[in-house]
């Protein structure tokens, strides 16, 4: 990379300044990106950036030149610029002042015709020597006046104003505050006897109210005379942490006043107003409900109630069934109780003939015994190889009892 003053070459810049100039024009009639700036990067970057690193590193001689020409064209245009600034200047100073002067004309024109016509005006109906100061003091601040008489000094533009007005205020009748100051005795004396008529009776509508303690409620507080003050009426409450009373929103009527009960908490009370002179309203028993819990609690012993009925029915409907089954065991056993009889007396007389059959029918019958047993048997095999058949009663008579496995 190079530093420093490029390498002077006389032909390369003769040939930028014809051949190369030709060239240049007729790419751009041909391309109309050409010469274009950024250009030369997106053609190609590596020689751009070589360029532009070579220009910043480097310097001709054509530079240089051009530089110290530079430089004298910068102090000539500095002092030319700081010359045309002062003319500037001077020129708008003037161009203010003027404009100042203009509206300063205006407004001292505006207030001294306003001055001349209530000093006219003035003089026929206040006071005559006040209406001549305040006409006086309206011409005073007309700029024409001071340039026909030639007086242009601007401490009397400014002292002879002054003057007139305050001759005029000190020149004016004091029949008309001494008339203010008595008209506005008279209507504070007005108001204020309107302000102390004392009240004579204050009186509630309702004796007893119920409210439910989410809701608060409007009530009417009649007052006689109708046009006493009732500024301060002070509102009671003999329990206040139950319910307060306290003053609405809403508009008053000549002789009612719109007052309000706020809930609290749940109990009794009594409210009533009280003024300044002693007299009270009639007490109203208030009554605070929670109507919402009272519905719940309803609603609870309700749901207890109905289980409670139908753990009785159920009850009931146990016990019924209790005694219907115990009826139906007693109606069975004694219908048992009777088939049983009915059996064993026909068992016992089955039994009886059966016996007397079977005494005849056994008698007779033949049985199977052993020479040395004690038993016999009606089983042949049961008394084994040595046993012979015999009759029953032989058997008896010889003292043999009946075999207990094949005899029972």
């Amino acid at each position: 990379m190079k530093f420093g003053i490029r390498k002077p070459s006389i032909k390369k810049s003769i040939k930028a300044r014809t051949t190369g100039k030709i060239k240049r024009n007729v790419k751009k009639a041909v391309n109309p990106f050409y010469g274009k700036k950024g250009m030369g990067f997106i053609n190609n970057p590596k020689k751009a950036i070589y360029n532009k690193v070579y220009n910043k590193t480097t310097v001709g001689l054509g530079n240089i030149i051009n530089m110290s020409k530079k430089e004298k064209t910068k102090v000539n245009n500095i002092q030319n610029e700081k010359k045309f600034e002062k003319i500037e200047n001077i020129k708008n100073n003037d161009d203010l002042k003027g404009g100042t002067m203009k509206k300063s004309r205006i407004i001292r024109n505006i207030f001294g015709g306003l001055f001349i016509f209530t000093g006219f005006f003035g003089m026929f109906s206040r006071g005559f020597i006040a209406g001549i100061f305040m006409l006086l003091f309206g011409i005073s601040l007309l700029p024409i006046f001071y340039e026909k008489i030639k007086l242009n000094i601007k401490h009397i533009q400014i002292i002879l104003p002054i003057i007139l007005i305050f001759m005029s205020i000190m020149t004016m009748p004091e029949s008309t505050t001494e008339n203010n100051s008595n008209i506005n005795e008279t209507n504070t004396n007005i108001v204020q006897e309107e302000k102390s008529i004392e009240i004579t009776e204050l009186k509630f509508n309702e004796s007893e109210m119920e409210i439910d303690i989410k809701e608060s409620k409007e009530i009417l507080l009649e007052i006689l005379p109708n046009n006493a003050n009732t500024e301060n009426l002070e509102l009671c409450s003999s329990d206040s942490q139950i319910a307060i009373l306290e003053k609405s929103d809403a508009e008053d009527n000549e002789n009612k006043i719109t007052l309000k009960i706020k809930p609290i908490a749940e109990g009794n009370c009594e409210i009533y107003v009280k003024s300044i002179n002693g007299i009270e309203s009639n007490k109203i028993v208030i009554k605070i409900v929670d109507n919402e819990r009272i519905e719940k609690e309803k609603k609870e012993v309700e749901e207890q109630a109905k289980k409670e009925a139908e753990e009785n029915a159920k009850k009931q409907a146990e016990e019924q069934a209790k005694k219907e089954a115990e009826e139906q065991a007693k109606k069975q056993t004694q219908s048992t109780t009777n088939s049983s009889s009915q059996t064993t007396s026909s068992q016992q007389s089955t039994t009886s003939s059966g016996t007397q059959s079977n005494s005849n029918n056994t008698h007779g019958k033949s049985v199977y015994r052993t020479p040395s047993g004690k038993r016999y048997h009606y089983d042949p095999d049961c008394g084994g190889k040595n046993s012979y058949s015999t009759t029953l009663d032989s058997a008896i008579s010889a003292g043999l009892t009946p075999c207990k496995k094949c005899v029972y």
